[in-house]
């Protein structure tokens, strides 16, 4: 499961780094399985992800509750078929690990830490980190989960790879969640899909389709011809025939050669929605940084066509227009231009403010 080790043989499977898959995780405020699917494709189209690969349909994981949905959907970059090794079944190295139930499992991937958490027996949500303020991190991206409903409130275990076994007092610090390491981290096909390719690997499969449909065509006519020809010029025929097979051979091999789309025009394609400064998370987390120790709370936060909403209560005004500056001071935020009106003063001596940002 680690970049670096031998790719995979041909006909194998190639499990895809964590950190070269962006894991896409939101709400669909329905239920019935067409419906969520339309939802997910108009999802798709605003993040510009149809045109690059339709593919993406086919890689969505829900979660029923009630009268809306949770979605999953691993979001692949380019892999090269020089990295693939031969390769016909790809999927994300998390979807291809048996991971403990209801939990967070860490393991080192390629020099980071993957953390994954599954909700039931399937993985939710994954992304990776540097080892150094893990702890931080960590407990960040899972406040954000629980805030947006995609995890139970502090419910699960956090479950370590023997590679990590040396943060278990680090994470236990907190004293709130059971920390264990497990040392049999299987390979698993059970949550596999198989939904994605590399464009490189489809349009080898389709022109090998084609080329073969191609030949069989060909023997046939050429099969039927000899039979026909007379037998003093058969030989001729044969030769003329197989001078014919061998240019084809030579011009399916020069198509074959012929370099795929470079990887940075798929990136560029991918870019407005795998960016992390542009990811609706990663802004989240800056803008509950910018939160003050106390007085603040936010009731509404909404990223919709590239404009950030927020709304929320503030102790008084000024601390509400304090918030307002520490965001727009935020260098991690300096991609988004930021606009308040005044906050609205309400009885109880409390204000509502209301910010909204347009991402440059």
């Amino acid at each position: 499961m680690r970049e670096g080790a031998p790719p995979a043989g041909p006909g194998g499977i190639f499990a895809v780094p964590s950190r070269r898959v962006v894991c896409a995780c939101f709400w669909v405020a329905a239920a019935d399985s067409a419906a969520v699917k339309a939802a997910v494709e108009l999802e798709l189209e605003v993040r510009g992800l149809m045109a690059v690969s339709p593919d993406f349909l086919k890689l969505i994981r829900t979660w029923p509750e009630g009268d809306r949905t949770l979605v999953s959907l691993p979001i692949f970059g380019n892999i090269l078929p020089e990295e693939s090794g031969g390769a016909v079944d790809f999927e994300a190295a998390p979807h291809l690990l048996e991971l403990e139930p209801d939990a967070l499992s860490l393991w080192p991937e390629a020099g980071d830490v993957v953390a994954a958490f599954t909700r039931g027996t399937r993985v939710v949500y994954w992304t990776t980190f540097a080892r150094e303020n893990l702890h931080e991190e960590l407990e960040l991206a899972r406040l954000q989960l629980e805030a947006l409903e995609m995890l139970p409130p502090r419910s699960g275990k956090i479950v370590l790879h023997p590679a990590l076994e040396l943060l278990t007092g680090e994470l236990e610090a907190g004293g709130t969640r059971t920390v264990m390491v497990r040392s049999d981290w299987l390979p698993s096909r059970r949550h596999a899909q198989f939904g994605w390719k590399p464009e490189g690997v489809r349009s080898a499969e389709a022109k090998a389709g084609r080329t073969k449909k191609q030949r069989s065509l060909v023997l046939l006519a050429a099969g039927a011809y000899l039979a026909l020809v007379l037998a003093a010029i058969g030989y001729l025929a044969w030769l003329k025939s197989e001078n014919y097979f061998l240019k084809r051979e030579e011009a399916v091999l020069a198509e074959q050669m012929v370099d795929l789309r470079p990887l940075v025009v798929e990136w560029q394609q991918i870019a407005p929605s795998a960016e992390p400064e542009r990811f609706p998370l990663e802004i989240l987390h800056q803008v509950v940084k910018s939160m003050p120790a106390e007085g603040i709370r936010l009731t509404v936060y909404d990223v919709a066509a590239g404009t950030i909403s927020i709304e929320g209560e503030a102790a008084s005004a000024s601390l509400a227009s304090q918030f307002y500056d520490a965001i727009t001071e935020n260098t991690e935020l300096k991609q988004v231009e930021w606009e308040m009106p005044p906050p609205a003063l309400q009885p109880n001596s409390t204000a509502r403010f209301r910010i909204k940002g347009v991402v440059l």
